[in-house]
């Protein structure tokens, strides 16, 4: 378990309790947002999932409880919405904390699972979909934002 002092968690922006010495967030993360325009999907989630470092550690039961949950937000996010067939995905995440992060570590699988399950999209197989994640600046508030198209020639609209 990580241990920080007070100052330390002043500075990754964590109010930490004089009382108690318990932690808290000091910005509350908004709701998740779906946009849509016509023949783009997106969808901003205000957390990211953990990288595989972070599995790697989780006990079996919290991995799985983290999974489903990132996977239930999206099935009732994208609950009404049609699949979209030749999917094109770019997934950036933006962190809200300072450091070295390897792109092939935060891998989108909880996120590629969740379209999948809502029905967004049909497979989650490099035939079927055109995945690309990247890493965005640091930013106060972290987010995950999911930007779905359709690809191939000409775009359909996504309509719900």
């Amino acid at each position: 378990m990580l241990r920080l002092t007070a100052s330390e968690a002043r500075k990754l922006g964590i109010m930490v309790n004089k009382k108690t010495g318990r932690a808290k967030m000091k910005h509350k993360r908004p709701e998740p947002v779906v946009r849509q325009e016509p023949g783009k999907l997106t969808i901003i989630i205000y957390d990211i999932p953990p990288s595989l470092n972070d599995w790697h550690g989780m006990h079996w039961a919290a991995k799985t409880k983290v999974k489903k949950q990132w996977e239930n937000m999206l099935i009732v996010l994208l609950r009404g919405y049609k699949r979209v067939e030749k999917p094109v995905v770019r997934i950036t995440y933006y962190p809200d904390i300072e450091r070295r992060r390897d792109k092939d570590n935060m891998t989108p699988k909880w996120i590629m699972d969740g379209l999948v399950k809502s029905g967004v999209i049909q497979d989650d197989n490099a035939k079927v979909v055109d995945l690309d994640w990247s890493i965005g600046p640091v930013v106060e508030i972290g987010r995950t934002e999911i930007v779905i198209w359709e690809g191939g020639e000409g775009c359909i609209p996504m309509l719900r």
